[in-house]
């Protein structure tokens, strides 16, 4: 039945849903592989005041806002535990990272999530949740949010991009793979490999490289693929952060004007890559999945072999992600929760 969804006023607030994202939103409500009820939660700050506004669609559209206060500390605190975190990862030791991870994610959890009505994501669970909101609520692992449960384990959660694009089945007609080319992970180039296998024989078009003095060829290949996969390292500065080629970087920058971009850019490498992942979605690529931080070298490849293997059955980007993270989790492999999905 067709229908329209309200606007929302309070106080000199007003906030409407654009036609177009109405009919995205419908049509996500119809897709037989995500019965889950939508939720998208904007999330502003103004220092350290945060404010969220929340729609949620089921059986008509609800709306509500609330404020919350991120303690003086709670960033370095943040920063400090994702550090352990990854020191964990980094050494393999498994156990003691996913302890670490529950930690974090009760910490997002308690200055979050603690007293805002949004306590039922955790405690009902069914949701396709849709965190929305500029490069400061990129940097809070919302993923890994916890309360006797990580927040994935019961819904699927994404990042939306600035412009509140939504995620969508992507093409998987044409894939590009870039594994290890600066010669140093044997790891990615092996998980590459694999991936190359996987996509012939389920008669995708795959093209594999993995060899130095690679920039200008793919600068101008890079539009030619639905999906570019990169196995490697990337640049750990700050100011630039970039795909290391072996004697060059390639950037987003790289392709800035390109007439066409990639649906779908995976950055399976350590470095800057939440950076990395904001300036790809700047540049016109539809969605990026990338690293919070180091992953240990060919750690993850049944996970992305999995979140392949979903898209190629004509799931949902949001769905085919956070299933396979839940695969991986419940196989005792904890390592893809450093990732995260952009769009």
């Amino acid at each position: 039945m067709p229908f329209r969804f309200a606007g929302f006023k309070k106080g000199e607030d007003t906030f409407f849903l654009k036609k177009k994202d109405e009919s995205i939103i419908f049509k996500e409500l119809n897709k037989v592989n995500n019965e889950k009820i939508p939720l998208i939660i904007n999330i502003s700050f103004s220092g350290d005041d945060g404010r969220a506004t929340v729609i949620e669609i089921n059986r008509g559209t609800q709306f509500s806002d609330f404020t919350f206060k991120l303690t003086a500390n709670f960033r370095s605190v943040l920063e400090r535990k994702m550090k352990i975190g990854e020191n964990l990862l980094q050494t393999s030791n498994m156990e003691n990272y996913t302890e670490s991870l529950k930690d974090i994610g009760r910490l997002v959890y308690d200055a979050v999530f603690r007293g805002t009505g949004l306590e039922k994501v955790f405690t009902r669970g069914g949701f396709s949740i849709y965190i929305a909101g500029d490069a400061r609520v990129n940097d809070i692992p919302f993923e890994i949010s916890y309360d006797g449960a990580f927040i994935f384990e019961n819904n699927f959660l994404a990042f939306r991009g600035d412009e509140g694009k939504r995620h969508e089945t992507a093409r998987v007609k044409r894939v590009l793979i870039i594994a290890d080319p600066s010669g140093s992970f044997s790891g990615a180039y092996d998980e590459g490999l694999k991936l190359y296998d996987f996509f012939s024989a389920m008669g995708i078009s795959v093209d594999f490289y993995s060899r130095d003095r690679l920039k200008d060829r793919l600068v101008d290949w890079f539009s030619q693929y639905d999906i570019v996969h990169f196995s490697g390292h990337s640049s750990p500065d700050d100011s630039s952060p970039a795909w290391d080629l072996g004697e060059s970087h390639f950037t987003a920058l790289d392709i800035a004007g390109a007439k066409r971009c990639p649906h779908l850019v995976f950055s399976c490498s350590c470095g800057n890559t939440l950076k990395l992942a904001s300036s790809f979605l700047k540049a016109g690529v539809k969605n990026v999945v990338s690293s919070r931080w180091k992953i240990t070298d060919g750690g993850v490849t049944d996970f992305v072999l999995c979140f392949y293997e979903l898209l190629i059955n004509n799931c949902e980007i949001g769905y085919a992600f956070n299933r396979a993270m839940c695969e991986s989790y419940t196989g005792k492999n904890p390592v893809p929760l450093a990732f995260s999905l952009f769009g």
